[in-house]
């Protein structure tokens, strides 16, 4: 995770101050960021935010996640406890930010910008609630897999719950086949 922020140059990306060890412990020290998306909706009162907000909300994670995808990396966990609001101090709190790389990894080469393989049967990646259906089917992600959680955050912020949320699942296969299932019958 360390690598790849520091590898990542933008100003809606956390900056890594130190990494490395310290005892026993792997240590990553950043910035000093506000509250997540996901800890600002539960403390709505209707848990969900109004249009204008999401718009401003996706236009900035839209651009972000573009410079992430320049870079040659693909996110692979775009989750509201994943996006932050910036602190209070330098008006930096009307901006997110994108929080969590642990998951990331390269999607095509810096040299000759082929992208990598394609497969199938790969293990889920990333949280199944926002995850695309590619993932969910065990295809290898790329930028378009992005791109669907965002819309699938988006979604959730503005309704302040998404349609396979709360279904009861006797095992994680049948969690994901039946969150698979709703998002493809979806509009």
């Amino acid at each position: 995770e360390s690598l790849i922020l520091s590898y990542i140059s933008s100003p809606r990306i956390p900056k890594v101050k130190l990494f490395g060890y310290s005892g026993q412990y792997m240590v990553l020290v950043m910035e000093l960021l506000g509250p997540s998306l996901d800890s600002i909706i539960k403390k709505l009162p209707d848990k969900k935010m109004s249009i204008r907000c999401v718009c401003n909300i996706a236009y900035q994670l839209i651009s972000i996640l573009e410079t992430i995808h320049n870079n040659n990396i693909i996110h692979r966990d775009i989750k509201p406890a994943n996006i932050a609001i910036g602190i209070q101090e330098d008006n930096k709190n009307k901006y997110i930010y994108v929080l969590d790389f642990g998951l990331s990894k390269k999607y095509r080469s810096d040299t000759t910008k082929r992208h990598f393989s394609f497969s199938k049967n790969n293990p889920l990646i990333g949280n199944a609630r926002y995850s695309s259906i590619n993932a969910l089917e065990g295809g290898t992600q790329s930028r378009r897999d992005d791109l669907e959680s965002i819309g699938y955050l988006l979604l959730y912020l503005l309704l302040g719950k998404l349609p396979w949320q709360g279904k009861v699942s006797h095992s994680k296969d049948d969690k994901y086949y039946k969150i698979r299932e709703i998002k493809k019958q979806s509009t």
